[in-house]
């Protein structure tokens, strides 16, 4: 099956994050491995949960460092960032992650909060004007436009719909990163 790392060096160790992808996902793992050895582990998938955390304290000539895994699913595969204290020291230069304390605001509200806040003005609208674009810009047949309110509703229902469907998704998202 495939598997992902993604290397740096720091403080004379090399550093590896590992994702090894299975069709059976309780066989997907991550894993941090300082110098060839594994030091962090974890059975989870990504691509399920959206992201992943791993972390291990390494010993260097300055002192102790926390090293810290990031996995993030991406539109066809999977993204991976190293951190040495904060600092990123390799893997994926961009990586579309949740911020957990984003997230925590974002859900605090209450689902119908998120929903009218986040879900139908970042998915509804857009897909509402999407869904009355082909309503104005096609001939029915007998030459006459659709009225405002044929476009008003169709607008309201397929924003209202699909934001609200967007919203569940991405409020489940939101609520395990918090």
């Amino acid at each position: 099956m495939p598997t992902k790392r993604w290397q740096a060096r720091y403080g004379g160790h090399q550093i590896a994050l590992v994702n090894y992808w299975a069709y059976d996902l309780s066989e997907s793992w991550q894993a941090i491995e300082v110098d060839g050895v594994e030091r962090a582990r974890r059975t989870s998938n990504p691509w399920l949960d959206m992201q992943d955390y791993l972390e291990v304290e390494i010993d260097t000539a300055d002192g102790p460092v926390v090293i810290s895994g990031r996995l993030a699913a991406g539109v066809l595969g999977v993204g991976g960032q190293i951190y040495a204290d904060g600092a990123l020291i390799g893997g994926d230069r961009r990586l579309r992650m949740i911020d957990p304390t984003e997230a925590q605001r974002q859900v605090q509200g209450g689902f119908l909060r998120f929903a009218v806040c986040y879900g139908v003005p970042r998915f509804g609208l857009p897909f509402g004007v999407a869904m009355v674009l082909p309503h104005i810009l096609t001939d029915r047949g007998d030459n006459m436009m659709p009225t405002l309110t044929e476009l008003a509703g169709t607008f309201a229902v397929t924003a209202a719909m699909f934001g609200g469907l967007m919203s569940v998704f991405w409020y489940v998202i939101y609520r395990r990163v918090a």
